[in-house]
């Protein structure tokens, strides 16, 4: 067994991994990485993941740590997420890790090619 001592450390492990969280290669899981204030939840971006078969729509992980390690949570996505929207470039945890944001830095809005959301 592996004591991982960091939360940089932990995302190389993870990324390096069989674990099945739906990762692909190319995905650029860990673009992104906010952790919580006590250091229990971590989101963890993925902003060229596919998605239903949308090209580079992008990802955010949600993992807790317990007594047994991390256990991811949630994939969380755009529900209205296009190709190359790039959701999960930016990623953000409250204090406590309950709410969490990602950002979409290509997302057209409104007809506006490319201005984010």
């Amino acid at each position: 067994m592996r004591r991982i001592t960091s939360l940089l450390t932990w995302l190389c492990v993870v990324a390096g991994s069989s674990i099945s969280m739906g990762v692909a290669e190319n995905d650029f899981f860990g673009s992104s990485v906010a952790l919580s204030s006590d250091g229990n939840t971590a989101i963890i971006g993925a902003d060229c993941a596919d998605v239903g078969g949308i090209t580079n729509q992008g990802a955010g992980y949600v993992f807790t740590r317990g007594g047994s390690g991390w256990t991811q949570q949630a994939k969380l996505t755009a529900s209205d997420g296009a190709a190359w929207d790039r959701f999960g470039a930016s990623v953000a945890l409250s204090s406590d890790g309950n709410t969490a944001i990602a950002g979409a830095y290509l997302a057209d809005v409104d007809g506006n090619d490319g201005q984010g959301a």
